[in-house]
C-alpha cells in the first residue's frame, strides 16, 4: 500500500458531520451554557475559599503574638523578660528550647543547656537607651550590607521587635558557643502593647 492509497482510505473513513439544524444549534447553547453556570459556581467556591483561608490565616498571624494563643497552640517559652520599648511600651520576649540529642547521648546535661540560656538572659541589656543603639545599629548593617532587604520595608515598632528577637537569638547562641553546647534550637519571640495592633 503507498502514501496515496492510504490517504484514500483515511479521507474516506472520516465520520459523517451532521448538518447544523435549528434543534442542534439550541442543544449545543443549552450544553454552553449549563457549562458556564457550573464554571461561575465553582470559581466562586474557589473565591470563596480562598478568601476565608486568607481571613482564617491572617487572623491567626496577628493572634499569634498573644501569649495565650501561643501556649494554646502548646509553644510554651522557657523564658520571658519584660522590658520597655524606645517608646515606653510594655514588651515581652519569650525563647523556648530544644536541645536535640546526637546518637551516643546528650554531650551537655540539659540542666547546663538551660543555665548558660539563662545567664545569657540575665545578661542582657534591654533598657531603651539600649534597644535604640542595637535598632540603629543593625539598620545601618543592613543598609550597608543589603539595601534591599525586606527586612529594611517594616514599620518602626515591627523592626524594634525583630532587633530585639535577633539580639535575644545572638546572645543564647553566643552563650552556647562558649561552652561548647551545639544542637540546641531557639525560638523566640517578641510581643509589645502598641495601640495600633
Amino acid at each position: 500500500m503507498d502514501d496515496s492509497q492510504l490517504d484514500t482510505l483515511l479521507r474516506d473513513s472520516a465520520p459523517s458531520t451532521a448538518a447544523r439544524s435549528a434543534r442542534l444549534r439550541d442543544a449545543l447553547g443549552a450544553v454552553s451554557a449549563e457549562a458556564r453556570v457550573t464554571r461561575r459556581r465553582r470559581r466562586g467556591w474557589a473565591l470563596t475559599a480562598g478568601l476565608s483561608g486568607l481571613i482564617v490565616v491572617a487572623s491567626a498571624g496577628a493572634a499569634a503574638a498573644s501569649p495565650q494563643v501561643r501556649q494554646w497552640f502548646g509553644w510554651t517559652p522557657d523564658r520571658t523578660i519584660s522590658y520597655l520599648s524606645t517608646e515606653g511600651e510594655a514588651c515581652t520576649a519569650a525563647f523556648r528550647l530544644t536541645y536535640q540529642q546526637k546518637h551516643h547521648g546528650l554531650v551537655h546535661s540539659e540542666a547546663e543547656v538551660y543555665e548558660t540560656a539563662m545567664a545569657a538572659a540575665d545578661r542582657l541589656d534591654l533598657t531603651p537607651a539600649h534597644i535604640a543603639e542595637l535598632v540603629a545599629a543593625q539598620r545601618a548593617e543592613l543598609e550597608s550590607a543589603d539595601p534591599a532587604s525586606p527586612w529594611l520595608a517594616l514599620e518602626a515598632g515591627d523592626f524594634e521587635d525583630w532587633t530585639v528577637s535577633e539580639t535575644l537569638n545572638d546572645a543564647l547562641g553566643l552563650a552556647f558557643s562558649e561552652r561548647g553546647i551545639v544542637r540546641v534550637d531557639i525560638a523566640s519571640s517578641v510581643t509589645c502593647e502598641r495601640a495600633r495592633r
